[in-house]
Formats: structure tokens, C-alpha cells, sequence
């Protein structure tokens, strides 16, 4: 399974080219804005930060690791008018590998694009954001990983639509993943609490003993995803 899902692996992330260099772009932004933003939280003292800053703050986050597993290829851009995921499926499932190999091939995907773009997004972030005064390297290495496998359990689940429906409904997906987001920044600011408030104190709290659970309950919930997954693209129909 593993040579097969590696080999797609391979040509997907060699195609990706100009994309790779706008994800590079996308996700230094992000992390150095988001350093900015939580460098002003600490500066006014976590508790006493108002939603100004508090909304602003959480809604990079959510946006920036609801993203993280995605490389910004051409593909996303007309993926609604071209059905391209659909095409390539096809394409796919006409070679001789299993539907478990290209699931995985595209779990791989996310992994190594989560991997990179997570190094992108908190290199800079840990410079501007001065969070190291409050964290401790595992503390902080805590925060770090709670918000990458919230990206991962996002990713697995766009994946699902991606494999396992046509562009628009995965259009329609991300606009609806995209309003709940907002809204869970907007209500959280408005009652005076923060996400990223709220993992910087949990982080602080518990350290590096973070780590185990976090992993554990994103390979669980892959793995569910994983087979759910395999279940549909095996029952899809591509008749228009």
C-alpha cells in the first residue's frame, strides 16, 4: 500500500508548483500577523483584552489551521466549474491500486503539506508573538501541536468531500466550514473569551503532557475518517 500511496504522493506534490510558492507566501503572512496580533494580547495582559483584539485574533487562527493541510494549487481555484477532484478520481481509479492506497496517498499529502506550512506559520509566530515569556519550550510546543492536529482533523474531514462528492457540494462545504468558523471567533470574542487565549492557558497549564492525548485523538479521528471515506468514494456514482 505504502509504495503505491507515496508514488501519487510524489506527482501531486511535484504539480503543485506555483501553488507551493503562494502557500510559502500565505502562511509566513499568517504566522507573522498572528504574532502581532497575540504579541498586542500579551502586551494588554490575556485577561484583560477586549474583543477588538480577541475576534481578530481567533479568526486567523481558525482560518489559517482550518487550511493548513492544503497547498493553494491552481486546482482550488475552478474546482467548482471543473470538477477537477472528481476527474482525477476517475482517473485513478482506472490504475491498478486500491481505493484504501489513494485515501491514503492523500492523507500523506496532508500530513507533509501540514508539516511544512506548520513550520512556516510558527517560525514567525514565536519571534513576533512573545508568547515564549508566558511558555516554556514544551508548554509552547504544547500550543503548537494542539492547533496542528486541529488542522489535520479539519483537512481529513475536506478530504471526505473532496474524495467523496463533486465540486460544487465541496464549494458549498467550505463556505458553510468558513460561516462556523466566523461565528465561533465572533460569539467567543463577544463573550469575552478566546480560543487562542484559551490553548496559550491550557498549553501553560498542562505542557508538554498535551502531546500524548492530542495525537491520539487526531490518528483516532483519521482513522474514522479514513474508512468513512473509503465507504463513500466505493458507493459514489459519477453519473452527472
Amino acid at each position: 500500500m505504502w509504495n503505491n500511496a507515496w508514488f501519487i504522493t510524489k506527482y501531486e506534490l511535484k504539480r503543485s508548483g506555483w501553488g507551493t510558492l503562494a502557500s510559502v507566501a500565505i502562511y509566513l503572512y499568517f504566522g507573522s500577523f498572528s504574532g502581532f496580533l497575540v504579541n498586542a494580547l500579551v502586551q494588554k495582559g490575556l485577561e484583560e483584552a477586549q474583543g477588538a483584539l480577541l475576534v481578530p485574533t481567533d479568526v486567523l487562527f481558525l482560518i489559517a489551521m482550518s487550511c493548513i493541510a492544503f497547498s493553494f494549487t491552481g486546482d482550488y481555484t475552478k474546482y467548482y466549474q471543473n470538477d477537477i477532484f472528481s476527474r482525477r478520481l476517475i482517473y485513478m481509479k482506472q490504475l491498478p491500486i486500491s481505493l484504501q492506497e489513494i485515501v491514503m496517498a492523500r492523507y500523506v499529502q496532508l500530513a507533509f503539506t501540514t508539516l511544512i506550512q506548520g513550520i512556516l506559520f510558527f517560525i514567525p509566530f514565536a519571534f513576533l508573538s512573545r508568547v515564549n515569556e508566558l511558555l516554556p519550550v514544551g508548554s509552547f510546543l504544547g500550543f503548537m501541536v494542539m492547533w496542528v492536529c486541529f488542522g489535520l482533523c479539519f483537512g481529513v474531514v475536506f478530504a471526505y468531500k473532496e474524495l467523496g462528492g463533486n465540486g460544487k457540494s465541496y464549494l458549498w462545504f467550505s463556505i458553510i466550514a468558513t460561516f462556523v468558523l466566523l461565528a465561533a471567533a465572533l460569539l467567543s470574542g463577544l463573550s469575552g473569551f478566546s480560543l487562542v487565549e484559551m490553548t496559550i492557558k491550557v498549553s501553560s497549564w498542562y505542557g508538554g503532557v498535551i502531546l500524548a492525548p492530542a495525537f491520539l485523538f487526531t490518528i483516532v479521528w483519521g482513522r474514522l475518517w479514513f474508512g468513512w471515506t473509503v465507504l463513500k468514494i466505493k458507493n459514489r456514482s459519477f453519473v452527472r
